[in-house]
């Protein structure tokens, strides 16, 4: 059982340093790009859906 809690807690933060460093790297290319800087695909897209999240979280694993 502690393995299994352990597991989901690993998954919990990954998913969470995931969305973080999502929303770092978005906001620094507002830094970096004239504004308005954002675009219809990528990174630098205004919005996200479940995809993106569950994209990034993947990666990092």
């Amino acid at each position: 059982m502690a393995s299994r809690q352990s597991r989901f807690t690993v998954s919990v933060e990954t998913c969470r340093t995931s969305m973080l460093a999502l929303a770092m790297a978005h906001e620094i290319g507002h830094v970096l790009l004239p504004p308005p800087g954002h675009s219809t695909s990528g990174i630098m897209r205004p919005t996200r859906d479940g995809d993106d999240i569950r994209h990034a979280v993947l990666s990092a694993s």
